[in-house]
């Protein structure tokens, strides 16, 4: 492995590789003084270290195209994030967490609650307030997390006299709710959720666990919809309300059984997940396509949070 450094490098960099070293300073900024790349024996293959030796990030250039480790990006982007919720901590009461809907329901599971779940409500917060959000899309049952963002940011624009941060609406869409294969909240942590990951045949299998009547006894008693617990509000929202209302009737006819109306509820929804599959399979064959994504988002994320971070400290007269 050979080591270059120094005006070797620069003089290297700036004869050979001007367009990488061109994107890369737009998007990171200019190069650092210190730089040290490290040329692998592999044709092709070369990998730039930048900052000290022993700890630091690194940017892979492969074939002449630049390709950078997202880590970068999203370690900078936490770091304000991180920032953000240290100072949003300092003025949140305690009491506000504690009535966060989540943690309540781990204190129901008697889950031990440490010191970083409780302040999981305001680090949430500082994901949205870093950007200064107008809406957030959420379910029914995040409204909570929500409301606590709005309380979050009234107290500190009250406390420093200002009207900078935004209080957030939930942004709700006729589906807000869907509730998992039990009967209870969907979630994974209650291994009763479907994936978009999972494959047709897993999906089809969890479809027919799903609760019914329970007082439907035989195939052709008649039924009541309204006491199905969970597979006929997967109907209502996988369906058109045209076929919800014919499986409605055949279901208080007694003329469709209830797993018979499962499997072929499975089907659909098979149907609706196959073109995200498609999706899906397309980017887990293309990673590198994924990280260009995710660093290109991160880049715009960051861009705003540093700005954000930046109007928040000048308000709080800290850094100065």
């Amino acid at each position: 492995m050979q080591i270059i450094s120094g005006k070797e490098l620069a003089l290297k960099l700036k004869s050979e590789m001007a367009a990488e070293v061109a994107t890369f300073e737009g998007r990171f900024g200019r190069l650092p003084k210190l730089v040290v790349i490290l040329v692998g024996n592999d044709a092709g293959s070369v990998s730039y270290v930048t900052g000290k030796a022993k700890a630091c990030d690194e940017v892979g250039i492969l074939n002449e195209t630049i390709r950078y480790n997202e880590s970068i990006t999203q370690s900078e982007l936490l770091q304000k994030i991180a920032e953000l919720n240290t100072i949003l901590s300092m003025i949140t009461p305690q009491t506000w967490v504690e009535r966060d809907p989540t943690l309540k329901d781990l204190v129901k599971m008697r889950v031990d609650i440490s010191y970083g779940m409780l302040g999981y409500p305001v680090l949430m917060s500082a994901d949205i307030m870093a950007f200064n959000a107008h809406a957030v899309p959420v379910g029914s049952d995040q409204v909570a997390h929500i409301e606590i963002t709005r309380d979050i940011a009234r107290r500190f624009n009250n406390i420093y006299k200002t009207e900078f941060f935004i209080e957030p609406e939930p942004l709700l869409n006729d589906c807000a709710l869907i509730c998992g294969l039990d009967g209870q909240k969907m979630g994974k942590s209650y291994n009763n959720d479907i994936k978009i990951s999972d494959s047709e045949e897993a999906t089809a299998k969890k479809i027919m666990s799903a609760i019914t009547d329970p007082s439907r006894i035989r195939r052709d008693d008649p039924g009541n919809p309204e006491h199905c617990q969970v597979a006929f509000k997967y109907w209502e929202i996988f369906t058109a309300p045209q076929q919800v209302e014919q499986v409605k009737a055949e279901c208080c006819a007694g003329s469709r059984g209830c797993a018979d109306c499962k499997r072929q509820l499975g089907g659909i929804i098979n149907e609706k997940f196959a073109p995200i599959r498609e999706r899906r399979r397309y980017y887990e064959q293309n990673p590198n396509e994924v990280k260009e994504i995710i660093a290109q988002g991160s880049a715009r994320a960051r861009a705003k949070a540093s700005e954000t971070l930046a109007q928040v400290r000048e308000i709080m007269g800290v850094y100065k």
